[in-house]
């Protein structure tokens, strides 16, 4: 009926196809101004898919082999006319071949035919839309207001999954999820005409504004951490710098010392409480010069034996 700004999906063909054929049925030309019976054309004038999950398919090419191949597909959502989607379309189409050490490697053969199949599959006019302003018919303001992820209705995934379960039947978690839509229909159309939210602290306004928070949050945080680790990482040559310095000052207090040799100074005695005195280097040198007259232990062995030699003769020439 013309209210419909924008839906955010993700890249999965099915469901956008069939909210096209959906909002077919409600569309009013004469208040939307849209005339057309083209599911896929009217998609076209709401549909915006989300760039998470766009770029998802290209991480498979993020390899050491492809890197300038990936820096310019990783951007393709940001051309701008339709010439440089033409462009870009020759460039996947054209020959080009990744090597290693000369010869072609298989990565370039893979990413070849893989880069044709998917670039293939993002011209469909529904998924090309969602994805580059110059091929949507959203105004600019919608485009522009519309958030590029689908964050708000992944978190819908928890709600639904706490109130339907996991790991059921395919007949059973339509009829689950049946009622569950059945049950928030008529609490939204309660809202409407009440004017009472069950939560009125959980709308898309609230969600978004936590979600904005935290991101927030976390810029804030990267941007602390990463002026911390400035911090450190300035410290830390402070003290690699410090330390050759005091590396450079030790080889050259080393050098003075070979061409200056220190003259040590002979220790005085000094005196201790019990009586002792330590005698110094020169006073046990001169101790042992006052000694040097006197026999040693040597010397006395000498002595004693020529003493006691005779006398030993003696007895015996008279024992013979």
């Amino acid at each position: 009926n013309g209210n419909l700004l924008a839906l955010g999906t993700d890249m999965e063909l099915a469901m956008i196809q069939g909210a096209g054929k959906s909002f077919l049925k409600t569309n009013e030309p004469d208040y939307s101004n849209i005339h057309t019976s083209d599911a896929e054309e009217i998609v076209k004038y709401f549909s915006r898919i989300c760039l998470v999950h766009c770029k998802r398919g290209i991480q498979c090419f993020d390899t050491p082999e492809l890197k300038s191949e990936y820096e310019r597909i990783k951007n393709f959502m940001y051309l701008s006319s339709d010439a440089e989607i033409d462009e870009f379309t020759s460039w996947v189409n054209g020959p080009r071949q990744s090597k290693v050490r000369g010869y072609p490697s298989i990565v370039g053969y893979m990413f070849m035919y893989s880069c044709l199949a998917w670039w293939k599959d993002k011209l469909k006019p529904c998924i090309l839309s969602g994805i580059i302003r110059c091929r949507s018919k959203m105004t600019d303001t919608a485009w522009a207001i519309t958030p590029t992820t689908t964050n708000i209705n992944e978190t819908q995934h928890k709600f639904t999954n706490e109130h339907t379960r996991t790991k059921t039947s395919i007949v059973e978690a339509i009829l689950l999820a049946y009622d569950l839509d059945t049950k928030v229909e008529n609490e939204i159309y309660s809202s409407l005409e009440h004017g009472i939210l069950k939560n009125p602290h959980n709308t898309n306004f609230h969600r978004m504004g936590r979600n904005l928070n935290r991101k927030a949050s976390k810029i804030r945080k990267h941007a602390e951490s990463a002026e911390h680790d400035r911090t450190v990482q300035d410290i830390r040559a402070q003290i690699a710098r410090a330390e050759g310095t005091v590396k450079g000052l030790k080889e050259d207090l080393r050098a003075k010392r070979k061409k200056h040799p220190q003259v040590r100074r002979p220790q005085r005695a000094e005196s201790s409480s019990s009586g002792r005195v330590k005698m110094s280097a020169s006073t046990k040198g001169k101790a042992r010069e006052i000694a040097a007259p006197y026999p040693t232990v040597d010397g006395m062995l000498t002595l004693h034996c020529m003493c006691y030699l005779p006398v030993t003769l003696t007895l015996r020439e008279w024992y013979y």
